[in-house]
């Protein structure tokens, strides 16, 4: 086994073995027991707008827009800052084994539960069992944590406990792989759905909101108040807080369903950062391009084409149907300067992006004349004897309306197809798997951790993302297998996930679309905003807010 000192800055990607060292973003560090005459720190209030409401507040179902602010109500095991490093929460260190399959988490013994309470080793594992319990109402979060011992037997609902989740002592949990996982600290560790609450308040009111009755907390927050109906929520400082607690702001949180109106309210100062998902966003990016903060999470939006289904099981007819759409122009037309075109599933920022991909895939490039011939080529011959299409937007939302509007022309223009039906989702055409007995092509896009591997892994790996049309390719499997096993510094590991990504690509099941670029708009007057692979706030005790 090896183990790090604490002195020691660790970055996850490329490496198996490490110690989380750096100070910690919530301002822990210190032991409880402050100096009692210490002034209190002015709160100022913070009017934090956004796009939708929270729906829940449960890390263990990941909590959508909330999830900028979780990690510093409940910290997890560890917390990545802005560049992936690794920054203690709940605990101080980890070690791992020489075959990468056991981790020894070592908790912070000053870690207090708000009522003054120990934080426990067997806190940890109390949540990871319930995150991953079939009787918690947890979406898509649960298969995260697969990769643990015992998995499998909680999330049948055969057992109550992961056997590979081992108190060792107080402060000491050590956790049991199946198999090595380099991911592993990115899917558990350091992610907001580990923000460890306490198990036992979760499960006494399982169905219900139990985070608004007064929960016990570990971070320099805590919730004042929490009201989905009229999408309002307030968080305030932490008064128990075990650390050195500088947090200082008031924390007013409200959802605007209407981007419009959302926008306009941050333009006349009624808000002091905002968060878009959509073109008003991009539109407020333009005009005041120093107020974005980005947040480094990015990932890709695209089309699919079902390879299982008439006339698209014909890779003649996909081919041309693929290279007959400019979707670099569809992007310039709908976004103007405001997003990037994808260019393979690894996205920009990440280490192994290649622009060059365009010229390396031909299943990427616009080319008229050749989608013309590939049509003629096909075992249809033309338009004429294609059976209709079936396409879902996989959204309503204008920009994706507008997109698909423009393929069609470019269809028609280009190869004379006009016997296409649209809808706006997926369920529109069938429910679950039977969407691929229907759906010829749909929009889509998914959030992945911070890895190329894992980019292409979510993109092209059997039952991920494209499992909407059944994607497989056994080769391709197969080369993701060896990649996501090795470390990161490894130099095969980027060569294997290029070969998949070519492979995939070149299955001319892909049409890509644009980049996912999240950001927050922030007035001047707040100061030290910074954020992290996924839409969290990271320094948050650091941000200051000016008189205006």
């Amino acid at each position: 086994m090896k183990r790090y000192p604490i002195a020691v800055l660790f970055v996850v990607l490329g490496l198996l073995v490490s110690a989380c060292v750096a100070p910690m973003p919530a301002g822990g560090g210190a032991a409880a027991g402050q100096d009692a005459e210490m002034e209190p720190a002015e709160v100022k209030t913070i009017r934090y707008g956004m796009i939708q409401s929270m729906k829940t507040f449960d890390p263990a179902r990941e909590g959508g827009f909330g999830r900028f602010i979780m990690q510093h109500v409940w910290l997890p095991p560890f917390v990545a800052d802005p560049n992936a490093n690794l920054t203690p929460g709940t605990c101080t260190s980890f070690d791992v084994s020489d075959d990468g399959t056991t981790y020894t988490l070592h908790v912070n013994p000053d870690v207090k539960w708000s009522d003054g309470s120990q934080f426990t080793a067997g806190d940890i594992k109390a949540w990871f069992e319930y995150v991953v319990n079939p009787e918690n109402p947890a979406g898509w979060v649960p298969p995260n944590y697969a990769g643990i011992v015992g998995y499998d037997t909680v999330r049948e609902g055969a057992a109550t406990e992961m056997e590979g989740l081992v108190v060792v002592d107080e402060f000491t949990l050590e956790i049991n792989l199946k198999e090595a996982d380099p991911l592993f600290v990115f899917k558990v560790l350091a992610n907001y759905n580990s923000a460890t609450a306490k198990a036992e308040q979760a499960w006494a009111d399982l169905n219900g909101e139990w985070w608004t009755n007064d929960p016990l907390v570990t971070g320099p927050y805590t919730i004042e108040s929490w009201d989905d109906d009229v999408m309002s929520y307030v968080y305030v400082p932490n008064p128990n807080y075990w650390g050195e607690n500088t947090a200082s702001l008031r924390i007013e949180v409200t959802s605007v369903l209407a981007e419009e109106t959302l926008s306009l309210m941050y333009e006349n100062d009624q808000f002091d950062i905002v968060i878009f998902t959509g073109a008003a966003g991009d539109a407020l990016s333009l005009k005041y391009p120093e107020d974005v903060v980005p947040m480094n999470y990015r990932y890709s939006n695209i089309w699919g084409f079902n390879p299982n289904l008439p006339p698209m099981d014909d890779p003649m007819v996909r081919r041309a149907l693929i290279h007959a759409i400019d979707h670099e122009r569809i992007v310039q037309v709908i976004y103007g300067d405001t997003k990037d075109p994808v260019a393979g599933p690894i996205y920009p920022g990440l280490s192994g992006h290649r622009p060059e991909i365009f010229e390396e895939a031909g299943a990427l490039k616009y080319d008229p004349e050749l989608a013309k011939e590939e049509l003629a080529q096909s075992s249809y011959g033309s338009a004429e004897n294609l059976p209709k299409l079936n396409l879902a937007l996989g959204t309503p939302d204008a920009e994706w309306v507008r997109g698909m509007e423009m393929i069609l022309e470019m269809w028609r223009d280009t190869l004379g197809i006009t016997d296409v039906e649209t809808k706006p989702w997926w369920n529109d055409w069938a429910q679950g798997a039977a969407r691929a007995d229907v759906v010829h092509m749909g929009g889509f896009g998914w959030g992945t951790l911070p890895d190329p591997g894992h980019a292409v892994w979510r993109a092209a790996y059997t039952g991920n993302a494209m499992s909407r049309i059944k994607y497989s390719n056994p080769e391709v499997d197969a080369l993701l297998d060896e990649a996501m096993s090795l470390s990161r510094d490894d130099p095969r590991f980027l060569e294997l996930v290029h070969e998949a990504e070519l492979i995939y690509l070149e299955d001319y099941v892909w049409k890509p679309f644009f980049v996912v670029s999240y950001s927050w708009h922030a007035k001047p007057w707040v100061q030290g905003l910074q954020g992290t692979w996924y839409n969290n706030w990271y320094n948050i005790e650091e941000v200051t807010v000016a008189d205006q």
